[in-house]
This record gives C-alpha cells, structure tokens and sequence, in this order.
C-alpha cells in the first residue's frame, strides 16, 4: 500500500485518508503533550508555518507508548496543543506506532525508513518522518533532533532535491551472494567446532585477562557462530543488519587471536610466532567480508551520500 492511501483519523474523529495530501511534503510527527520533548510543539509549529506556503505540513499523530506521556483525551490534547505550544497544523487521534496493534501509517514508515542499525521500533515521542509529494520517505530523524535543524532538508525536498530512502537493502552482486552463503556455512561449521570436536583449541584463544570462565566463553561464541550464520543463510531481507552485527563479532573477538600471538600458544596448527602473526591479518579480511557480502557497507556509503544530498 502506498502512503498516500492509508486510512487515519482526525483529532475530530473523521475518519480520512494521506491522499489529501497528495503532492505535498509533510512532516509525521509522534507526539506527546506530557513528554520532556513536548516543547518541540513549538520548533514544529515554525516549521509549518514557515513552509506551508510552499506545500509543507506537519502532521501530528499522538501516542501513549512511551512512559504514558500522552494520557488525554483528543479534547484535552487540542487544548494543550493550542494554549500553551499555540499549534495550528493538524492534529490525529491517538495511535500505537509500535507493537502489534501499530497503526498502518507507522508499519509503513518504519520499513520504509529504519532506524539505527536497520532497527525498525520507535524509539520515542517526536521521531520525525519526512515524506516528499509522492508518498516518498526521505528522512527519519531522532527524537532528540530539533526541528529548527530540519530546515535545510525540508527545502531541499519541496525543491525535489533530496532522494528518497527505499526499505529494500541495496542489490549485491552474485559474487556477493555467494560470499555471504560461504560465510553463514563457515560460521555453522565454527559454531559446531566450538562446541564438539575443536573446543580444546579454541580454549587456547581465550584471553586470560578475560574475567569469565573460558569454557562458558568458548561455548557462548559457539552458540553466537551457529545463530549468525543461520541468520546469513536465512534472513536476506535483513542481511544489512546481520552484515553488521556479523562484523561486530568478528571485531570483539579479535583480542582472542591477539593474545594467542603475544603468549605464543599452540593451536590449529599455528605453531610459530610468524603464522600466528600472519593470522592476525585474516580478522580484518573476515569484517571487511561480513560487510561486503551482505551490503552492509554499500548501504553505509549509501547513507552517507544521502546525508551529503540533503544539506545541499
């Protein structure tokens, strides 16, 4: 479904539909009248006013998820709204932007445009959404982030100047494909060495300043390797993510090669201060895999190129 057909209902309670803004950018807001960012009532007010002459309208959709911020009725969420942040845009009833009961509008925006490393959830009241005249989300900004800083990008995208976000993660090649099914095996196969026939030798690698015991360490990696490279073989949609959090891994578990070479200790076949030495180089090939094969850097570079789009 496209954005502009979802179904919403006004503070009013007329039911409606986003075509009636159609052709317009727009700014979805979640709201709170209690919350301690409630005074960004008043930075999204000067936007819409500044703009609105231009096309633009901020839209604010009340909800009660986080901390019961917005504990009034629609009644009292108008008063509240016009006497004391003298709000004029519109104004929706209340909706759950998180959950199983998520209004569509916010199912839509949260695929569309995620979060912090891929996560979908809403954070708190006030994430700003910024969707241009075709229905297209072009930014996701934090809750903490004020409107006044919004300016810029808001101009760009009623100039037509800013792209939009996409919820697929960006294409990869078939070279990359395969590369991430090779690594979610490889990862499967170090999983089950973990936890069987190899665990002796990778109790070698477990640092000895690390203050947990290392058999829980060994086995706790192993169980981690088995659920990564399950998520590498199974969740394509998600493999931006995975790609990340795989690379985080192979990143936190760096220290045990390195302090396999500084105290000289035998294991899989690393014999010598030199092949142990040489092994150390293959940690920043396997993050620099996780992230090529799974997109996950080309949605960064893709990210960054946004970032630099809407402050031209």
């Amino acid at each position: 479904m496209k954005l502009h057909q979802i179904e919403v209902t006004t503070i009013a309670g007329v039911k409606t539909s986003l075509s009636a803004y159609e052709g317009k950018t727009i700014l979805i807001v979640n709201t709170a009248t209690g919350c301690g960012l409630a005074p960004q009532f008043e930075g999204l007010e000067a936007l819409h006013r500044r703009f609105k002459d231009r096309g633009f309208e901020v839209l604010g959709f009340p909800c009660n998820q986080f901390g019961g911020q917005e504990p009034l009725s629609a009644e009292g969420i108008q008063e509240t709204c016009r006497l004391k942040y003298d709000v004029t845009f519109p104004l929706f009833a209340k909706l759950d932007v998180n959950g199983p009961a998520a209004h569509p509008l916010y199912q839509h925006l949260k695929s569309t445009a995620p979060g912090l490393a891929g996560t979908e959830a809403i954070k708190w009241n006030f994430t700003k959404f910024l969707v241009n005249g075709r229905g297209e989300v072009v930014a996701r900004f934090a809750p903490t982030e004020k409107p006044e800083a919004l300016a810029e990008t808001i101009e760009a995208t009623i100039d037509g100047k800013a792209t939009a976000l996409t919820s697929s993660p960006p294409p990869v090649g078939i070279a990359a494909t395969l590369a991430r099914v090779v690594l979610g095996l490889a990862l499967l196969f170090a999983g089950t060495a973990h936890l069987s026939f190899q665990r002796s030798e990778f109790l070698a690698q477990v640092p000895r300043w690390l203050p947990l015991d290392a058999d829980f360490v060994v086995l706790a990696s192993g169980v981690v390797e088995l659920a990564l490279g399950a998520a590498l073989l199974v969740l394509a949609r998600q493999r931006v993510l995975v790609g990340l959090v795989v690379a985080a891994f192979f990143v936190l578990i760096f220290p045990g090669n390195v302090s396999q070479y500084m105290n000289g200790i035998d294991a899989f076949g690393l014999d010598s201060d030199r092949a142990r030495f040489i092994r150390l180089f293959f940690q920043p090939l396997l993050v620099a895999w996780a992230l090529w094969s799974t997109g996950a850097w080309k949605a960064w570079r893709a990210r960054r190129i946004h970032a630099a789009t809407k402050a031209r």
